[in-house]
């Protein structure tokens, strides 16, 4: 992220016209679980979020014309990052990080969030707010260097359960918190790995201030999938939330992996980042026809959700455009198109 120059305040609303695009706006969401599935106002969904990492710096009517046009593809929600760093040549940490270096929340990069928060409901879209711990840093501007990563565990601990507190009312029940993005590679303090323990002591400090929340704490693909569903039932977690192998037949394995996850646990299952665009590299296999098919194969085993990758990333303020290369993906909505025509 980087530092914007704007002050948002709870119950304020913005107006902006979305252009090329119609959306019926909508009321507050509640999402819920019912045994493997995830729900929406207590019904059973399949939910399909969008990667939009860095939200937080994404202009006004960029926001209500990408979420517009995202409920128009029939994505289901998004997924943000409130301590991400700033893209440069090098990244650096970022001074608007929600969670400050001392474990206290930041009240203007707080208030930021939950502008986009509300903007999200009003479009129907719910939210996967994913934390970081190590890309918070005292050294604000400096390249990322996780030597540089000063955020304590329990400061880390205390910020997430202060942003959970301040989320526990009636307007937020669309939010589902991811505590630790990649737990078991990343956390606070020089980038350490949170352990089974620190990550069921997050999840009790959530629930302590909000038991209805629903939290997670993501994997990544070298976790094998019988290790997703036991540390999501150790730890209590309300899913089980893995980043599943990115290779040629990602998407013709879906249905297999999901099958193992289920053997081992009967929470819902969060797929969070199936195969992102890499230019060059996967074009013959990161397909529409590709992603349509993953998405078939999780809903033929009742899968809690999938996340897709469309990002939405600011440069510079300058919003990197279709096909354009970010740290962890593109934004490419032609794939969207092609898959939500199914």
């Amino acid at each position: 992220m980087k530092i914007l120059h704007r002050q948002r305040l709870l119950g304020v609303l913005g107006f902006a016209v979305c252009v090329g695009i119609q959306a019926t706006r909508v009321d507050a969401q509640t999402l819920g679980l019912s045994g493997n599935r995830f729900t929406v106002d207590g019904v059973p969904r399949f939910l399909v979020f969008a990667s939009y990492f860095d939200a937080m710096d994404v202009p006004d009517g960029g926001a209500y014309g990408d979420f517009g046009q995202l409920r128009a593809w029939g994505v289901d929600g998004i997924r943000i990052f409130p301590n991400w760093w700033t893209y440069n040549n090098p990244n650096s940490f970022a001074g608007d990080t929600i969670i400050a270096p001392d474990g206290t929340v930041r009240e203007g990069p707080f208030y930021n969030m939950v502008w986009y928060l509300d903007r999200a409901r009003e479009y129907g879209l719910v939210v996967d707010l994913s934390f970081t711990g190590e890309t918070v840093s005292s050294c604000a501007d400096c390249a990322v260097d996780f030597n540089l990563n000063d955020l304590s565990f329990s400061g880390y601990l205390n910020g997430v359960r202060e942003v959970a507190a301040r989320l526990s009312g009636p307007n937020y029940r669309h939010v589902l918190f991811d505590i630790q993005n990649e737990s078991n590679l990343n956390g606070p303090w020089h980038r350490t790995p949170l352990s089974d323990g620190d990550v069921a002591q997050i999840v009790q400090a959530v629930k302590s201030v909000d038991p209805g929340r629903i939290v997670t704490a993501s994997v990544d693909q070298t976790y094998p999938t019988s290790a997703v569903a036991s540390r999501a039932n150790i730890t209590a977690q309300d899913a089980a939330t893995w980043h599943e192998p990115r290779d040629p037949f990602w998407w013709n394995n879906t249905r297999a992996w999901l099958q193992q996850i289920r053997s081992g646990t009967g929470k819902p299952i969060y797929l969070q980042e199936p195969e992102r665009y890499r230019p060059g590299q996967n074009d013959s296999w990161f397909t529409a026809d590709n992603l349509r098919r993953a998405v078939k194969e999780a809903k033929k085993r009742l899968c809690g959700g999938v996340d897709l990758p469309y990002e939405r990333e600011l440069l510079h303020e300058r919003v990197i455009p279709p096909c354009g290369t970010a740290a962890h993906g593109v934004r490419f909505p032609e794939y969207f198109l092609g898959l939500l025509e199914r």
